[in-house]
């Protein structure tokens, strides 16, 4: 039995407790939430600054680790995407896994202890396997004519079937509005399970689903892909897509670097299990712009944190994502960050019974913050 004190303890759903004590058993248990007054010190464990529960990466590409510092970044979404397929195969399997490995245990000694992971191939099943994370994968499927639809789909399904026979979980995905047809997208939302999408990263993105322009134009003919089938909706991506997406099923909507009010507004009309991940970092490099965050939380209480992929990112880290916020918007207090980087993302999972938070009967892990840095202890 331990029992870990700090100056603060966030426990998320119960607010701050100041001094506060929390006692796990052998199996990393929360048994109790008490204070400092109630024990002798020789009985604690008592830390400088405070502690919190794990965090919860509700979006990131562990497979792409490899590409760390290999993109330049502030050149837009489409040279973006460019640049990744074009080099995203070119090392070796064996640096491959290492990268991934390493990308691993840098999101562990974070304090990062579950993910929802996007997965295009099965080259991070064996790190997976090892269990040191709690792992969701999302299948990602990708295909804009709809001609392949049913093609993509299926293979979608066996891809998935790999993870499931490693006793890992995971669902379908559609990588986004602009490269997986309405089609494939409806195959994915009957199965009626939690799923996400890359959204309204780019302007690129509404240029193309309003009036058929922009970089994605050339971006198409660069991949021989004919788009004569796709007809301009004079409406943005997400206005376009909205009546076919789940109703009821959790929804994770990432990045919306570029959603108003309007996009926001209509997402959480039509789903309220619906969540919206901010992945900062990312968005900075890559588009070098940062989502209104206070808009989003003036108009959904379902807020999470990813970081992305270190194709798109220096480092795989929530508590660097809670700080470049809070950079970017003093106003936010650390309190409400933390619920985005632990419960919401839990809820969002389905894993609020053991993660998120610390209440007692949960395994949610222990964060020491101090001096701006952050600590696993559990």
């Amino acid at each position: 039995m331990r029992k870990i004190s700090a100056d603060k303890v966030y426990t998320i759903e119960d607010g701050i407790v100041e001094n506060g004590v929390l006692i796990i058993n052998n199996d990393n248990k929360i048994v109790a939430v008490s204070t400092r007054d109630n024990f002798e010190n020789a009985e604690l464990e008592i830390y400088t600054g405070s502690i919190c529960p794990g965090f919860v990466n509700t979006h990131c590409h562990l497979e792409l680790s490899h590409l760390r510092n290999k993109i330049e970044p502030h050149s837009g979404l489409v040279n973006f995407i460019e640049q990744v397929i074009k080099i995203r195969h070119e090392q070796s399997i064996d640096d491959r896994l290492q990268a991934i490995a390493d990308a691993e245990q840098e999101m562990y000694n974070n304090g990062i202890i579950a993910v929802g992971d996007i997965s295009n191939e099965d080259i991070t099943i064996h790190q997976k396997t090892k269990e040191n994370l709690y792992y969701h994968t999302f299948i990602e499927t990708i295909g804009l004519h709809p001609s392949i639809a049913e093609k993509r789909f299926e293979e979608a399904q066996l891809l998935g079937a790999k993870y499931s026979s490693n006793n890992l979980v995971n669902t379908i995905a559609p990588h986004a509005p602009y490269s997986t047809s309405i089609q494939l997208q409806q195959l994915i939302y009957n199965l009626n399970q939690i799923s996400t999408i890359h959204n309204q990263e780019s302007m690129e993105e509404a240029r193309f689903f309003i009036d058929k322009t922009g970089d994605f134009i050339g971006f198409y003919d660069k991949l021989k892909l004919d788009i004569a089938f796709f007809n301009a909706t004079q409406k943005n991506s997400l206005q376009s897509l909205i009546d076919i997406l789940p109703q009821k099923s959790n929804m994770l909507f990432v990045h919306n670097t570029f959603s108003d009010e309007t996009d926001l507004k209509t997402i959480v009309a039509h789903n309220q299990n619906s969540y919206l991940c901010a992945c900062v970092k990312a968005n900075l490099f890559i588009e070098n712009k940062v989502p209104d965050l206070n808009l989003w939380a003036n108009n959904s209480k379902n807020i999470c944190l990813g970081t992305d992929s270190l194709a798109s990112n220096t480092s795989l880290s929530i508590w660097d994502e809670i700080k470049i916020i809070q950079q970017c918007f003093p106003e936010y207090q650390l309190e409400t960050l933390l619920q985005y980087a632990t419960i919401n993302g839990a809820k969002f999972l389905g894993i609020d019974d053991w993660a998120g938070s610390f209440k007692v009967g949960k395994s949610p892990g222990v964060n020491l913050i101090i001096n701006n840095t952050i600590k696993r202890i559990i």
